[in-house]
């Protein structure tokens, strides 16, 4: 059975925030169109894959793991028996003290 993708708000809005973001820095590159098909084909894997990304922390006794989308962003998630809950889309580029699940 596979396991299905869930963002969290927080989540959805940084990754829709980012994308929006380089829509407008880069608009003839398409970079932002990039990115989105490489978050697609990353939650794919992970839907096919769900431990794929390595452990980054434990919260409460809850494994939290990193995949990297590009070399920019990743995603942080966590794993339940019935879904992959994306907790973090992040820039690779910030302080990772600012990391907050």
């Amino acid at each position: 059975m596979q396991r299905l993708i869930r963002w969290t708000e927080k989540a959805e809005k940084q990754y829709l925030d980012t994308l929006q973001q380089l829509q407008e820095l880069f608009p003839d590159s398409h970079y932002h169109l990039k990115v989105q098909e490489r978050v697609t084909e990353t939650t794919k894997l992970l839907k096919r894959f769900p431990s794929s990304g390595a452990v980054f922390t434990e919260i409460k006794g809850v494994q939290v793991r990193k995949i990297v989308i590009t070399f920019n962003y990743s995603i942080f998630y966590k794993l339940s028996e019935t879904e992959i809950q994306i907790v973090t889309f992040w820039d690779n580029r910030q302080n990772p003290k600012r990391l907050d699940f």
